[in-house]
This record gives structure tokens, C-alpha cells and sequence, in this order.
């Protein structure tokens, strides 16, 4: 029996990430986004990633033909002094971030526009900027109700109602401190829903609620 296999030349796509003023930014994450299907709900997969360079570069290579929304976000924000010392949030008087956005522009993820790669195609120039918001802490303490004790071990999840679909926009935090206390950083202005899971003593528990961080 002869077997044959024939192989299919990956894709790529390439770009800048700039800033407001159009200078680019390095240190961004960017990810190549595919729609697929998990537990029978559509959601979007990573299928690369990347980091822009000096110039706000980045390269997405290893793509299988298909169509991929490209989104990037950008953390490293405001940390800094002019001595280069580390900034907290607590002396920032208006810290701001930039808002996670997908390709051609946009914060929200239902307005990106896909991006068709052929076999062995190279989809260059692909250019984003991004947008500077206002962005927030959300604190809190997690315990049982039943005893009052402190909830540590637990995993609190800050998750977008509108890019729940999308695990990469989820914002986590492990309790560590003996009061239960957590603390969520660079929470940009959405609808979320803030969960908690915890297993204490053999048993699971978990919480939900809804949350808005607004301006």
C-alpha cells in the first residue's frame, strides 16, 4: 500500500500595532482568532500568537487556510516613572489602559472584520490602533456564609458578558491572603460577570453575580 501525503504551506499574517499618535507600540499581544465549536457553542480559538517588537511589529505564522479575526491587548501601561521606577495604581491619580481591540479598529469583538488566509499566503499590513481608556480595580473578599471563614484557594473570574465566548478577555485572580481578599486590575469600562470557584473540605462551591464597571 502506498501512502501518500500531501502537505498544505501555512499562511501568515503581519502588521503594526501603533499607539493614538500612530507610534508603535511594542509589547503587545496578538493573537489569530478562529471560530470554532466547543460543548456545541461556537466560540473563537486561538490558533497563533505573537509579540510586537521595537517597532510594534508582530508576525502570525504557522495559520492553516481558513478565515481569522486578529485581536491585540495591551498591558504594559503606565507603570513607570520618568526614573523608570515602578508606578502603583494607587499613585496614579486617572490611570489608563488601552481596550483590548480586534481588527480593523474596534472594542467590540461582534464589529471585527475577518481576515481570509490562502495556502502559503502572507496578509501583510495589517494595522491596528489603539485606544486609551480609563481603567479600574475591582476588590473585594470571598468567605463562606455558612461559617464566615475566609474563602482561600479560591479562583475569582472576572469574565465579559459580551466576549464570553472568548477565554483570552477573562480576567482571574487566586486567593492567597488569609482573609479571602482579592484584587482585579486593568478593568477596562463592560458589562461583566464575576465568579468564584472554590473547593473547601471536599465540597464544591461556586458564586456568580453581575457586574458593571462603568466611567
Amino acid at each position: 500500500m502506498k501512502l501518500e501525503f500531501r502537505l498544505i504551506p501555512s499562511g501568515v499574517i503581519s502588521g503594526k500595532i501603533l499607539d493614538e499618535d500612530g507610534e508603535p507600540l511594542p509589547m503587545v499581544s496578538v493573537l489569530a482568532l478562529k471560530q470554532i465549536y466547543a460543548d456545541g457553542k461556537r466560540t473563537l480559538g486561538t490558533m497563533a500568537r505573537a509579540e510586537t517588537n521595537d517597532l510594534g511589529e508582530y508576525r502570525l505564522h504557522g495559520l492553516p487556510p481558513g478565515r481569522y479575526f486578529v485581536s491585540a491587548i495591551y498591558l504594559s501601561w503606565n507603570r513607570f516613572g520618568d526614573q523608570g521606577e515602578m508606578i502603583s495604581a494607587d499613585e496614579q491619580a486617572h490611570p489608563e489602559g488601552y481596550a483590548k481591540m480586534y481588527y480593523p479598529g474596534t472594542a467590540d469583538a461582534g464589529k471585527a472584520e475577518a481576515i481570509t488566509v490562502k495556502p502559503g499566503e502572507e496578509v501583510s499590513s495589517m494595522e491596528m490602533l489603539m485606544r486609551p481608556v480609563t481603567v479600574h480595580r475591582v476588590r473585594g473578599h470571598v468567605y463562606n456564609q455558612v461559617t464566615h471563614r475566609p474563602a482561600t484557594g479560591a479562583t475569582v473570574l472576572l469574565i465579559p458578558q459580551k466576549e464570553s465566548r472568548q477565554w483570552e478577555s477573562m480576567l482571574q485572580a487566586e486567593l492567597r491572603k488569609s482573609d479571602g481578599s482579592f484584587e482585579l486590575s486593568e478593568v477596562t469600562p463592560a458589562e461583566y460577570v464575576l465568579a468564584v470557584y472554590w473547593f473547601d473540605e471536599g465540597k464544591s462551591y461556586v458564586s456568580r453575580q453581575t457586574l458593571v464597571v462603568g466611567n
